[in-house]
């Protein structure tokens, strides 16, 4: 691959870890504080969404981090090594995380809403 394009994409990902790193540390709280404040009844899940947010993106910066590494592999000429499967398998486990991570706050929603969809049917 050459040279510019190797740049480019490690600037690209280098970037999306620091927004996703300031999304954690500022928009994400900041947002939920917001939240709060237009409305009180929200209050209670506040931290809970707050902690799912950020573990959301983390899960995107582990991915990142996981296709930095396998792209160094891959200009190394040892993305079939054993060690670049264990980087698959990260991306892989970050993934199932924050698709267990978003199916149980789904199920918890419909689980509260349950009621509310009883006295309508």
């Amino acid at each position: 691959m050459h040279r510019f394009f190797i740049t480019v994409l490690r600037g690209g990902i280098a970037t999306a870890i620091l927004f996703g790193l300031f999304g954690q540390l500022v928009v994400i709280p900041t947002t939920a504080a917001d939240e709060v404040d237009g409305f009180p009844s929200y209050a209670p899940y506040a931290v809970p969404y707050t902690v799912v947010a950020i573990a959301g993106v983390a899960c995107v910066q582990v991915v990142l981090a996981a296709a930095w590494k396998l792209h160094t592999m891959v200009e190394l000429e040892a993305i079939f090594s054993p060690a670049a499967f264990r980087w698959v398998d990260t991306v892989i486990g970050a993934c199932l995380v924050m698709l267990i991570v978003i199916m149980r706050g789904l199920l918890r929603k419909a689980n509260d809403m349950k009621s509310e969809l009883a006295v309508v049917v």
